[in-house]
């Protein structure tokens, strides 16, 4: 497994920081490789509901997923899974200051051959990600 975890402060309240990373079509804006994230069972969304993302990574792709914890203004993991990876992405988001401290964690596992010797590549190119969308999301919450 491949861990990356990384806090960037911003200037809104957490039920606002929580409430934008929680709104699915927002996700585009701000992570470079989501093309797009929307819910595919119906509201309200809870653990259990379902997921469906398009991203933009190689010559693009999509992955089925499902929210496995949500706190709502606090905490959202979803798991997605295609024949290469299992990804889960978890946001927790904090009181911090006047702001909060919102922390972005992805947890790769490689299912295959291929996927696995990939592993190095990923390894590198997460962290450095992970920065770019972090100050992205910096950027339209506020520092």
């Amino acid at each position: 497994m491949i861990r990356t975890e990384q806090s960037v402060d911003v200037a809104r309240a957490p039920e606002e920081a929580f409430a934008f990373l929680d709104d699915a079509g927002k996700t585009p804006s701000w992570m470079g490789m989501c093309r797009s994230l929307e819910q595919t069972s119906p509201a309200p969304k809870g653990v259990g509901t379902t997921m469906h993302y398009r991203h933009n990574q190689g010559s693009g792709g999509e992955m089925d997923g499902v929210i496995t914890q949500y706190e709502s203004g606090r905490r959202l993991e979803m798991t997605f899974i295609d024949k290469m990876f299992e990804i889960v992405v978890s946001f927790a988001v904090e009181p911090s200051g006047t702001g909060s401290r919102v922390t972005y964690a992805t947890d790769v596992t490689p299912v295959g051959f291929l996927a696995k010797m990939m592993t190095p590549m990923i390894r590198t190119a997460m962290p450095q990600q992970m920065e770019k969308d972090l100050a992205k999301l910096r950027e339209i919450l506020g520092s």
